[in-house]
């Protein structure tokens, strides 16, 4: 993820939240619940995967951890 241009990565990260089904609500609680617990668990894929979810869906200020994790 971290070599591909931020465009790429968040549209398909929006192709995936449209696919999904789910009210962006739901999407976003999810992501938060999956932040939380990845870093719990101390599973750093699971929290930073949560960050593009928000990210895509206008909450950037959770782009922050994707900085933080890749630096």
């Amino acid at each position: 993820m971290s070599l591909e241009p931020v465009a790429e990565v968040l549209a398909r990260v929006e192709g995936f939240i449209l696919s999904s089904g789910m009210r962006t609500a739901r999407q976003s609680g999810t992501a938060k619940v999956c932040l939380g617990v990845g870093y719990a668990l101390d599973d750093k894929n699971m929290a930073i995967g949560s960050a593009p979810v928000h990210t895509a869906m206008g909450e950037t200020n959770y782009s922050e951890y994707l900085g933080h994790h890749l630096a």
